[in-house]
């Protein structure tokens, strides 16, 4: 009995971890943490897509500066990509284990 005890508390507190909300009304947890940097990519993108437009269409802009904004576009892409690699095969791992 002691153990089925246990187990209702920690599913109780499961739901609060899950869906838990910040004093200033945003959500916690790693959607909201996966949807920030996702958002920070898009702006990298956005940022240097920007800096090349402006490039080629003869406007002052350094081009090393075009480089560094393209190379961190890049990165940030690379990484959201192998973090949503790393996601599959843990969710994989995860399905093919018996419980």
């Amino acid at each position: 009995m002691e153990a089925l005890s246990g187990i209702a508390a920690i599913s109780s507190l499961a739901p609060q971890a899950a869906g838990s909300v910040a004093e200033g009304g945003e959500p916690t947890g790693f959607a909201a943490v996966f949807d920030a940097q996702v958002e920070g990519v898009n702006q990298d993108l956005s940022r240097a897509e920007t800096q090349l437009q402006r490039l080629a269409a003869g406007q002052p802009v350094e081009l090393h500066d075009v480089m560094i904004s393209l190379e961190t576009a890049r990165i940030s892409v690379m990484t959201v990509i192998q973090v949503r690699n790393k996601l599959v095969e843990a969710y994989q791992e995860l399905s093919r284990m018996q419980v």
